[in-house]
């Protein structure tokens, strides 16, 4: 396994971390900011997952990679706002933000699938030049 795709898989369990440690669901309350861009995250993450197992062959993935680099990038000025607004859930998730843990799990397991599909490409020379977008994202 290259250094590159090494990374990119930490990169991938490290939005998985991310998730579960920030977990949302719908609505308004003390979090409804958290929760909409979180369900944003979901959405797009979903979406990668799903384009990668649709893909059959290194451009579809090359494809799902970049669509999901492209979300994320947009998604990620907000997350670091939001972390930052809200540093007490480093300590722990409040009740309000518990009730959609499983759906997180359920979404890493789903992703960690989807970068099991996507190594088998990893030598395509598409998915090399998607995968650096998507190592930059993580940095």
């Amino acid at each position: 396994m290259t250094v590159r795709l090494k990374r990119s898989l930490f990169f991938a369990g490290s939005i998985v971390l991310v998730l579960a440690l920030l977990g949302c669901g719908g609505g308004g309350g003390k979090y409804g900011d958290l929760k909409k861009t979180m369900n944003d995250l979901i959405d797009a993450t979903k979406g990668f997952v799903d384009n990668v197992e649709k893909a059959a062959d290194g451009k579809g993935i090359a494809t799902a990679l970049r669509g999901y680099v492209e979300a994320m990038e947009k998604l990620q000025p907000k997350m670091e706002e939001l972390e930052k607004k809200y540093p007490e859930l480093n300590d722990g998730l409040p009740e309000e933000l518990k009730e959609v843990e499983a759906e997180f799990e359920e979404m890493g397991t789903q992703m960690i699938e989807a970068m099991g599909k996507l190594i088998q490409y990893v030598d395509d020379p598409e998915v090399q030049k998607a995968m650096e977008g998507f190592q930059k994202i993580g940095q």
